[in-house]
């Protein structure tokens, strides 16, 4: 018996197998790409979605036999979103999360509403990543559509239509499109009435790991799967990655490592902060608290350009650089506000003496940066009750073991990395496999796929370094 996990991320589709005791047995993969402006306009084909969807599967079905797949279950991106015609075919472009044309709608649905009345309503500010300022643009700038319009949908429901025949999201995808209150477990009419649309014009919802049915005859067909493949409502990926790297139970932190570093942390209630931490509900129970750290990734892409961007080679040079720089910091912050730190000035910024310091000095202090960074939006959880007891590292600086150990060594808790890095499809499998009853819970079926390593013991000599550095940070962001 096996069970696909299907992730529609930013840039392509991602299709796992996996048997019924969690065994990855199979890949598919499918890349697409957004068409970018100077202008901030940034759209995509929505029938790519499809398309890579199909080809991802196809891909890796092909290395079992497909008439043991049992479930499929979904990750998706969120921020991206389409509309389509009764049909269900797309009348407009993909305007993608990147997408910064809804500017100035979301800075007046913010004014019109109350930026503090929408946070805690849906666990989120309105911005232009968020379908309520989209939806609102369109309402202005393409009239022609009006008519053509049945649904304005994320990439779930988009997919759970060609699947099911039914545009179906879930709580947490839905919660990202700034429209879906989270207290009431539905779309918000002070919100959906202030766009001036209809909610017939959005999906149905319905938790996650919820059966929708079979595929439908064309989907069965694509796919080359039978119709009785059940299909399990999905989750916003970084709901899918938390459970595809173990983060289940309260006080699990998941930090991701990408372009961005990003904190998801599991509590036992909704949360609201002053500095406006994403707070939702987790598809597995408890609630999740989200915020982005830092731009970590841009700022080491930067300085590949001087150290290069192989890993192996920048570990061997960095860890010859522990204690080398007592006095050097470096600021990463790519756009002068992260978290809630607003420093325009302090935009990559290098603090100390650096003459006689090479490139490799500055790739540790970045590594150490970022760390400390980290430890900043972990203090920000605690702050308001988030239990912290253990991180998992994921994506690409956990495949740096030098950086992996500075993380640990700064934060001072229980640090694992991943040992599965498709953790999105892998969350989305688990999914179906827990949906399907092979497993009674999450809780149940972690054991089973997830596969994690702790990190050297951040008890070691470096901690007390590191503590007296992060001080030094902590009052230079401050005073800067």
């Amino acid at each position: 018996m096996y069970f696909i996990g299907l992730d529609m991320g930013n840039t392509g589709v991602k299709a796992l197998v996996t048997d019924e005791n969690g065994n990855v047995v199979s890949h598919g993969q499918k890349i697409y790409m957004a068409n970018t402006d100077k202008e901030g306009i940034a759209v995509q084909n929505p029938e790519n979605w499809w398309i890579c969807s199909v080809g991802a599967v196809r891909e890796a079905v092909s290395e079992i036999d497909p008439g043991q797949v049992a479930a499929i279950g979904l990750s998706a991106q969120g921020g991206s979103m389409t509309a389509v015609d009764k049909y269900g075919n797309p009348v407009i472009e993909v305007i993608d999360r990147d997408d910064m044309r809804a500017k100035a709608e979301a800075e007046e649905l913010n004014l019109i509403i109350g930026e503090r009345r929408i946070y805690y309503k849906c666990g989120w500010r309105v911005a232009p990543i968020n379908d309520a300022a989209k939806i609102l643009w369109i309402k202005r700038n393409r009239a022609d559509l009006a008519n053509m319009i049945e649904f304005y949908l994320s990439p779930l429901d988009f997919m759970n239509l060609r699947l099911v025949g039914s545009a179906i999201i879930d709580p947490t995808c839905a919660a990202v499109r700034a429209l879906y209150n989270i207290r009431t477990n539905d779309w918000d009419d002070e919100i959906i009435n202030a766009l001036g649309i209809s909610r017939k014009s959005l999906p149905r919802i319905l938790p996650s790991g919820f059966c929708l049915g079979g595929l439908t005859k064309y989907a069965a067909a694509a796919f080359g799967l039978n119709r009785s493949v059940k299909v399990y409502n999905g989750a916003l990926d970084r709901y899918c990655s938390s459970i595809g790297s173990g983060i289940v139970n309260v006080g699990d932190i998941m930090l991701t490592t990408g372009t961005e570093w990003d904190l998801l942390g599991i509590a036992d209630s909704l949360i609201f902060t002053p500095s406006y931490l994403s707070t939702g509900i987790c598809p597995f129970g408890f609630y999740g608290s989200t915020v982005s750290v830092i731009h970590g990734g841009s700022a080491m892409r930067w300085l590949s350009r001087f150290v290069g961007d192989d890993y192996s080679d920048l570990d061997a040079q960095t860890r010859e650089k522990a204690r080398s720089e007592s006095e050097l910091l470096f600021i990463p912050y790519n756009t002068g506000k992260e978290l809630n730190i607003n420093k325009a000035t302090l935009r990559g910024t290098v603090i100390g003496r650096t003459a006689g310091y090479d490139g490799f000095d500055l790739a540790r202090a970045l590594m150490e940066s970022a760390a400390f960074e980290t430890k900043l939006a972990l203090e920000e959880f605690s702050k308001y009750g988030i239990k912290v007891r253990r991180v998992v590292m994921i994506g690409e600086a956990s495949k740096s073991k030098v950086w992996r150990k500075i993380v640990s060594e700064v934060l001072g808790v229980e640090t694992y990395v991943c040992g599965q890095t498709e953790v999105c499809a892998l969350g989305a499998a688990m999914t179906a496999a827990v949906g399907y009853g092979v497993y009674s819970d999450m809780k149940a079926a972690t054991p089973y796929f997830v596969k994690r390593k702790r990190i050297d013991d951040a008890s070691g000599k470096m901690t007390e370094f590191y503590m007296k550095k992060y001080r030094r940070y902590r009052e230079k962001i401050k005073t800067v």
